[in-house]
């Protein structure tokens, strides 16, 4: 007689075997469907690490760049400046130097009307 319930599941072994192998199939599907999200939760993490510190690198280059140009924009600038001041100084020598020969052909001119004339 089918009064109790086991006895059906002993008379119909096929039908709880089916019914425990799709449990373990259901359990064995989510369990990979746990392990996969907290792999994507894993991956996410990195990522956004990864996003993080190469943010972070990116402003400290940012920052090594401006400070770079600053720098190249005080040399160019200094070096100028220099540049000028030779400059300055050149002109300052070169009228020197003018001077000298002039004041140099006046006393020559002198010395050579004292001997054609023979005294002061």
């Amino acid at each position: 007689t089918l009064d109790n319930p086991e006895d059906f599941l002993f008379l119909a072994p096929g039908k709880k075997d089916k019914e425990e192998s799709a449990i373990k199939m259901g359990i064995r599907n989510s369990n990979l469907w746990e392990a996969r999200l907290n792999m994507m939760e894993l991956s996410r993490k990195q990522y956004r690490e990864s996003s993080n510190m190469l943010a972070n690198e990116n402003e400290t280059l940012r920052d090594q760049m401006r400070q770079t140009e600053k720098d190249t924009i005080d040399v160019v600038t200094y070096l100028k400046k220099q540049d000028i001041d030779k400059d300055s100084e050149n002109d300052r020598l070169e009228q020197e130097v003018k001077n000298l020969k002039m004041q140099h052909r006046k006393d020559k001119d002198e010395l050579v009307n004292l001997i054609i004339t023979g005294g002061p």
